[in-house]
């Protein structure tokens, strides 16, 4: 199921981030898995879209509702929580390289299943 209906979908998104500069990965062919980026300027993109993400879009309008905003002290403290969250997502996105991890589960994901039915084509040859 993962290889059949969530990989092809995932191997076109990423087609279009890749596009968009957006992900710092790509799907090899000829590998057949997802590898992350080598490019020095798609990966300056990246940071550069990461920076314009930190700065405009979403954390200084939260910082600033948070800070004058018209909130009361508890959706404040709440506010702080995820204010919180969000910064350190995208500092965690910055190094990417230091931690391929979700890389590598859909990569495994996708291995496994690919031995699995490949086991199971042994056993029930007629079904395949």
């Amino acid at each position: 199921m993962y290889t059949t209906q969530f990989f092809p979908l995932l191997v076109r998104h990423l087609g279009l981030c890749r596009l968009l500069k957006s992900v710092p990965a790509k799907f090899d062919s000829k590998l057949e898995k997802i590898v992350p980026v080598e490019n020095p300027r798609d990966i300056t993109i990246f940071r550069i879209q990461c920076i314009i993400s930190l700065v405009y879009k979403y954390t200084v309008a939260m910082f600033l509702n948070l800070c004058i905003g018209p909130l009361t002290v508890p959706k404040k403290f709440q506010g702080v929580s995820f204010f919180l969250i969000y910064v350190l997502l995208l500092f965690f996105k910055w190094n990417y390289h230091l931690d391929i991890a979700p890389i590598q589960v859909v990569n495994s994901c996708v291995k496994f299943e690919k031995k699995l039915v490949k086991g199971w084509e042994n056993f029930f040859p007629s079904y395949f």
